[in-house]
């Protein structure tokens, strides 16, 4: 996995996104607290609430499904321990990335440039780690903005039977648009 990007602790990210689709709003909120990052999302299907370190490791995620059941993630150095109601189980796998959190975080790597790597990321719903490829799409103009379209795949075989999720960001690392599983949005009022 791409690992350099760990290293990277004054990324650009948006304080709070807003995006509308058929299905509802997309909304996300980020505070930087000192040496911590506060993420609130959510969606039409999720609501989350997260803390990472200012370079973006993730350190806690509470992930509410759409019927109030209660997921936490505590991530670690060797991985993450997960908890839904009484069932506990680990992933033992370093460098994870947070699955909720990806818009912002996507973002954050887009406004430093990088916009075609690899990385692992834990999906709180299922509890399970994808790999995932990311790759610039390219330059598109997204209203009188300018913006970046990044790609992102399921790596392996899981390429060719797994979703694309298509996001465009603005040169700040601002989620402006997304396509993907769960619908389309497109930036929205505040």
């Amino acid at each position: 996995m791409w690992t350099a990007m760990w290293f990277a602790t004054a990324l650009a990210a948006p304080v709070a996104v807003r995006l509308v689709g058929a299905e509802g709003a997309l909304v996300w909120s980020m505070d930087q607290r000192g040496e911590e990052r506060v993420i609130d999302g959510s969606s039409p299907k999720w609501r989350v609430h997260h803390v990472a370190n200012a370079d973006w490791t993730p350190r806690r995620t509470e992930h509410w499904a759409p019927d109030g059941t209660l997921t936490v993630i505590e991530y670690a150095a060797w991985g993450a321990t997960i908890r839904r109601g009484d069932a506990v189980w680990e992933r033992r796998q370093a460098g994870l990335w947070d699955g909720d959190t990806l818009d912002l975080r996507l973002g954050s790597e887009v406004a430093a440039g990088h916009t075609s790597f690899q990385f692992s990321g834990l999906d709180p719903a299922s509890g399970k780690v994808y790999g995932f490829d990311t790759q610039k799409v390219g330059d598109e103009a997204c209203g009188a903005a300018r913006c970046v379209h990044v790609r992102v795949q399921l790596s392996g075989v899981l390429r060719y039977v797994g979703p694309t999720w298509d996001y465009w960001y603005d040169a700040t690392g601002a989620l402006l648009r997304f396509e993907g599983p769960a619908g389309s949005f497109t930036r929205g009022a505040p």
